[in-house]
């Protein structure tokens, strides 16, 4: 076939070719639409610890924040205590825990378990841990930084778009 042949059965097939071309981009297009999509939902978890010290109390404050373009939704979270992970069904089985494990903190501690299905929505946290205990003799913010040393955190989450995640805070620190 010469190229006056091949010229000729472009002209012939032209509309058939455009719309080929014009099928294939518009897949293209759809896919990069999806894949952009997904991204623009994407959830982040991190932990932030904030610490206080205040006429002779110190405040250790753990959230877990969503610093992510979507929400969070848990599917499954734990603490492990010395790398053995522990399983909590609500909020005072953990506090309970944490006290027969290092005995009594402080002056008040607020332990937070997250169930699944809880969403964490973008630029929100949730308060994990909240401990207040006397720091005069200053040996409080020793004891409190033994401990949590002594914690990790592992959290399985979904996007909406059902994409799964994991956070592990000794994963992220090492």
């Amino acid at each position: 076939m010469s190229f006056i042949g091949i010229w000729k059965w472009f002209g012939n097939n032209s509309a058939e070719i455009i719309a080929v071309c014009a099928l294939i981009f518009t897949v293209y297009q759809a896919y990069l639409s999806r894949k952009h999509n997904r991204m623009s939902v994407t959830p982040k978890l991190t932990v932030i610890a904030e610490r206080n010290s205040e006429n002779g109390i110190g405040t250790l404050h753990i959230k877990l924040f969503n610093n992510g373009l979507g929400p969070a939704i848990i599917n499954k979270f734990d603490f492990e205590a010395d790398n053995k992970a522990k399983e909590f069904k609500d909020s005072d089985e953990m506090l309970k825990f944490m006290e027969d494990w290092v005995g009594p903190i402080g002056i008040k501690n607020t332990v937070m378990s997250l169930l699944p299905e809880h969403i964490i929505a973008v630029n929100e946290s949730s308060t994990l841990l909240l401990l207040e205990f006397f720091t005069e003799d200053g040996k409080g913010w020793e004891h409190i930084e033994a401990i949590v040393n002594r914690l990790s955190l592992r959290v399985k989450y979904n996007s909406m778009y059902g994409e799964e995640f994991e956070y592990h805070s000794i994963e992220t620190h090492s």
